[in-house]
């Protein structure tokens, strides 16, 4: 039953993703831990616009499979994920077009702009350059994915986590939304930061969030 409904979320994000130009073509994939030895995840080369059952495979927590088929080719970076947090249940890699452009431009998404972010993913990293396709792409996660709920793959998009699919795919929103209101900010003049004292005082509301 647990991965029936899982293959359906999926099915459902994906074309969500596809909707909102988070992916094109075969880019993008996603995962979602069904117990802590199984994964369902995206194949090879699927188009997650056009994505089927068949589509989604279930690799062991290491990657592995009991077919010749072949998972993701970015199912090292979902298995890191996994790996270092427990607390987390599904991973989304997307190629959001403004957090891209953001990153080639050289900017990043800044702590104290928005509180929004803070609140619901807190500080954003850009992760180094990793080649796609690669187990580079797992290399530099490795230091960040353990203190943070989204990262910018630096020319390659983003990786958000949470503890459901739905989650994971909330915070891409928020990320490319953010990214979006960064870049049309800058078109118009310098950034208005906010200050430490807002800082200080968003973080002890999310605290207090998250407590209840």
């Amino acid at each position: 039953m647990r991965t029936e409904i899982a293959r359906r979320e999926i099915i459902e994000i994906a074309q969500r993703m596809y909707r909102n130009g988070f992916v094109t073509g075969t880019s993008g994939n996603i995962s979602v831990k069904i117990n802590n030895e199984e994964i369902l995840i995206t194949t090879r080369g699927s188009n997650l616009a056009e994505l089927q059952y068949d589509d989604l495979l279930i690799c062991d927590k290491y990657g592995k499979l009991r077919t010749n088929r072949s998972i993701t080719s970015e199912a090292p970076m979902h298995i890191e994920v996994y790996k270092q947090r427990s607390d987390v249940s599904a991973v989304i890699h997307a190629h959001p077009p403004y957090v891209i452009a953001l990153g080639l431009a050289g900017l990043i998404i800044e702590d104290d702009l928005l509180p929004e972010v803070i609140m619901v993913l807190g500080s954003v990293p850009t992760a180094q350059f990793a080649v796609p396709s690669t187990d580079e792409s797992a290399e530099v996660i490795r230091p960040l994915i353990k203190d943070h709920n989204g990262i910018i793959l630096d020319r390659h998009g983003s990786l958000t986590v949470g503890n459901s699919l739905k989650q994971a795919w909330q915070r891409l929103e928020l990320l490319e939304t953010a990214a979006k209101i960064i870049y049309r900010a800058k078109t118009l003049g310098d950034l208005k930061h906010l200050t430490s004292d807002e800082m200080k005082r968003i973080k002890e509301s999310a605290e207090r969030y998250r407590s209840r």
